[in-house]
Order: C-alpha cells, then structure tokens, then sequence
C-alpha cells in the first residue's frame, strides 16, 4: 500500500513538472507581437490574442489604451476583442499605448495561469 502511494505521489509530481515546464514557454501575441511598434492598420485587422501551446486557452483580460496621458481601460471574458475594445482601437493615433495584460489561460485540467502582458506602440 505504501509503495503504491509513493508510485502516485511520483507521477504526480512529474505531471506537476511538466506543467511548471510549459507554462514557463507560454507566449501570448497579438499582431504577431508582445513588446513593440505596430502598424495602426495591422492593429485594426487583429480581432484576437494567440497563444502559443494549443494545449491552453485564453480565458480572459484586461486590455488599455494610453493616448495623451489619459489611459482607459476594457476586460473580456474570452481570447478576443470584444466590441468596446474594436471601437476603442479604432481611435488610436500614433504613440497610443496599448496594453494587454492580466492575461488568463487554462489548461485542459482546469488549472488557470497568468502570463506575461503585451505592450504596443502604434506608428
């Protein structure tokens, strides 16, 4: 009985392992970029944020816009922008900031991350 329990324990804590492992690969991209300057046209034609391990989903965040040294900020509930977010780009002019961030994603297990936000400039 005990040698069964430790045979659990150990692959339980190898699956927790390999789990730490991919969550420390997870990139989250919006316009094919996390940290930069981007097209304004290039922001309008991108509706969503994408991961890189299919394994995982995008759950939610937090998107900001910083223009003139006023900042607003919009949350969804889901991987893309949601209508308030669209119209809110659609206003941008060059320098706006735009932020992505308090970004959620789960795993098939049910299990929810936070990863690294996304920072742009707009040309």
């Amino acid at each position: 009985m005990i040698k069964k329990s430790i045979i659990l324990v150990s692959i339980s804590l190898f699956i927790a392992i390999g789990y730490a492992q991919n969550i420390s690969d997870l990139e989250v991209t919006f316009a094919g970029t996390r940290d930069g300057q981007i097209e304004f046209d290039s922001l309008l034609n991108n509706q969503k944020l994408i991961i890189n391990d299919t394994t995982f989903s995008i759950r939610s965040f937090y998107m900001s816009i910083s223009s003139e040294g006023i900042s607003k900020e919009y949350y969804t509930v889901s991987g893309r922008l949601n209508s308030e977010m669209k119209k809110a780009i659609k206003n941008t002019k060059t320098n706006d900031k735009v932020y992505f961030d308090r970004i959620k994603v789960s795993h098939p297990t049910g299990s929810l991350y936070s990863v690294n936000a996304i920072r742009i400039i707009i040309k």
